[in-house]
Order: C-alpha cells, then sequence, then structure tokens
C-alpha cells in the first residue's frame, strides 16, 4: 500500500527536496526497503522518518497526497503504538544500540505482522550502533521481506560501514535559508523575521539549532567556551580549572557546543560572511586544517563518550584541552 506527500502544512518547510525524492520512488513503485535519512543536527530528521512511516503504515490503499486520517494506523494517538513499528535507540545504560537490540528486532519481525499492511524499523542514531549490531543487521537489509521498511537516521553516514551505507538509499535533508524555514523559526523562537533569518544564519540553516540559539543561555556557553579556547592558547595553567567546570556542565554538552564552535570558525575562514559571531574573531588567527583536524578528533571522543558514559570526564576535559594546545596552530 503505497501513499505520497506533497508539502501539506505538516511537513517542515526544509524537507521538500527530500519529500520530492520518497514521492518520485513511490510513484515510480521502486520505493526502497532501507533508506538511510542523513544530515547535520537540528534538521529534524526523525520527524522526517515518522511521518515517512505513518504514511507507509496508513492501510486504505487509495491515491492521496498524505495518510488517510481514518483507518486503524492513522487513528493512533502516537505511532509508536503501532504493532509494526519498530524503533531501536541506544540503551540508557550504555548510549550504544547493541546487538541484542538487533537480534530481538530480527526475531519480531520473523513473525508474523499484526496488520495488513507494512512494517516499519526506524534506527536512530545509525552511527551509534556496535560492529556486531551493524553486522547483525546486514543479512535482513539485504532481505527485508516484503512490505518492511528500515528508515536509518544517520547525523554522520560516515560514520556508518560502507556495506551498511551500501545497502540504503540516501535521502539527504540539507541546511537551508528559504523564506519559508525562517518564518517556521521565528514562530517557533517567538522572534522577528529579522532575527530568525540571523539565527538561522548562525546555525548553518539548521532550523531545529536556530531555535535552541533563541535561548539566552546557549549563546552565554560559547561566548565562555570561546574564551577559553583562545584564553588557553595563551595561560595554559587554567587547562584543570577549565576541565573541571566542563566536567560539572556536563562533557557531552560541551563537547557539542565546541564542535559547533569549531565548524562556525572553518566555514569562516573559507567562506567569509559578514553574519558570522563576533566572538570567533578571538579564534580567527589558527589555521583552518588545524581546526578541521581537532573537530575530526574531538567528534571520535563524543562517539566514545557516549558508548562509554561511565569514561572519567574530569580527565576525558583534561586530555581534550592538552589536545587542543597541541593540535592548534598560530600563523
Amino acid at each position: 500500500m503505497m501513499h505520497s506527500a506533497n508539502n501539506d502544512t505538516n511537513y517542515l518547510p526544509w524537507h521538500q527536496a527530500a519529500w520530492q525524492q520518497f514521492s518520485a520512488y513511490q510513484k515510480q513503485h521502486r520505493l526502497p526497503h532501507a533508506m538511510l535519512v542523513s544530515g547535520m543536527p537540528g534538521l529534524a530528521k526523525k520527524t522526517f522518518a515518522a511521518q515517512m512511516a505513518t504514511i507507509l503504515l496508513c492501510e486504505n490503499d487509495i491515491e492521496q497526497q498524505q495518510p488517510c486520517g481514518q483507518c486503524f494506523s492513522c487513528k493512533l494517538p502516537a505511532i509508536s503504538e503501532h504493532p509494526d513499528y519498530f524503533e531501536i535507540t541506544p540503551l540508557e545504560d550504555s548510549k550504544a544500540i547493541k546487538i541484542e537490540q538487533i537480534r530481538e528486532l530480527i526475531e519480531s519481525l520473523h513473525q508474523t505482522s499484526h496488520r495488513i499492511g507494512n512494517r516499519i524499523v526506524i534506527i536512530s542514531p545509525a552511527e551509534m550502533m556496535n560492529n556486531s549490531a551493524a553486522n547483525a543487521l546486514l543479512k535482513t537489509l539485504e532481505e527485508p521481506g516484503a512490505g518492511c521498511y528500515f528508515l536509518l537516521i544517520s547525523h554522520a553516514p560516515a560514520q556508518l560501514s560502507a556495506t551498511i551505507r551500501s545497502r540504503c538509499q540516501t535521502l539527504r535533508i540539507s541546511p537551508d535559508f528559504s523564506d519559508e524555514t525562517v518564518t517556521w523559526v521565528a514562530q517557533q523562537s517567538k522572534q522577528t523575521m529579522a532575527i530568525a533569518a540571523e539565527l538561522l544564519k548562525q546555525a548553518e540553516g539548521a532550523p531545529q539549532r536556530a531555535v535552541e540559539l533563541a535561548e539566552a543561555d546557549t549563546q552565554q556557553i560559547r561566548m565562555q567556551l570561546i574564551d577559553e579556547l583562545s584564553g588557553l592558547l595563551q595561560n595554559s595553567s587554567r587547562l584543570i580549572a577549565i576541565a573541571q567546570r566542563w566536567q560539572q556542565g556536563g562533557l557531552l554538552k560541551i563537547i557539542d557546543e565546541v564542535i559547533f564552535i569549531l565548524n562556525q570558525c572553518v566555514t569562516q575562514k573559507v567562506r567569509p560572511t559578514s553574519h558570522a559571531d563576533p566572538a570567533l574573531e578571538k579564534l580567527a588567527h589558527l589555521r583552518a586544517n588545524n581546526l578541521i583536524n581537532y573537530t575530526q578528533y574531538i567528534m571520535q571522543v563524543k562517539k566514545e563518550l557516549v558508548i562509554n558514559p561511565n569514561l572519567n570526564a574530569q580527565l576525558l576535559g583534561e586530555t581534550i584541552l592538552l589536545r587542543w594546545l597541541d593540535q592548534v596552530e598560530v600563523h
């Protein structure tokens, strides 16, 4: 049973290109059984995947552009309550997706479906599958069975194995600066259109990130981090104190903000604009290649911390800062 999506008001404006790709697959009767929804954080990829799942689970086989709203599936209060909907996310105790979860999923998929329609599996974030889990998933991706669709969501698809990526058709959600998206940011953040446009530029086209930026504490955190990173290059004796503050403030959250800051620095060096945060000038003397290399390093540290949250945050913070002193280099 196939349904397609148009620009209904329930769909987010920056998802339009991905919806067009999805609808084209449907109209050509070649909808992939494994799709990789990829894009930077802040683009509501999970919302997009859930809306796809709603369309695919609709039980009325009629020509329409959105779910019928009348069948059993459409009338459920939440898609998660559908008996043929499966969502795999990292376990709370480890923050990783483990092989036991995939095995349990495969066992469930081998059973007869509860309803008359499709079965949907969402895995998010897919890059958090450990190697055993990814290997266990491969055969099922190759032979998913009729009416079974896998929707993998990833912020960093390069961290997925090449084999997993090759089994999926990619639906990429891209940053967007259109008037429709600015309007959405303005409505969500209760800001003027001008301020919303500026927030969206600072968020590099990620609308959800733009809404987060509207919160004053986020801006303040970033300014303090810029001060700490730039100040540490002048006075390394503050390293332990900074690492302690990062540990107290939640190292994972701090790492996310540092990655965002570094990406902005690199973007400003490669494609200078007049809309950059003036505070970034404190890091303007650093070489772009070194910033890129350090960003890749800290992204890997983040992945390790997510998989193993019991790592010593104080010690890890000190290691991150020592690497900052060692790897960045002035002109």
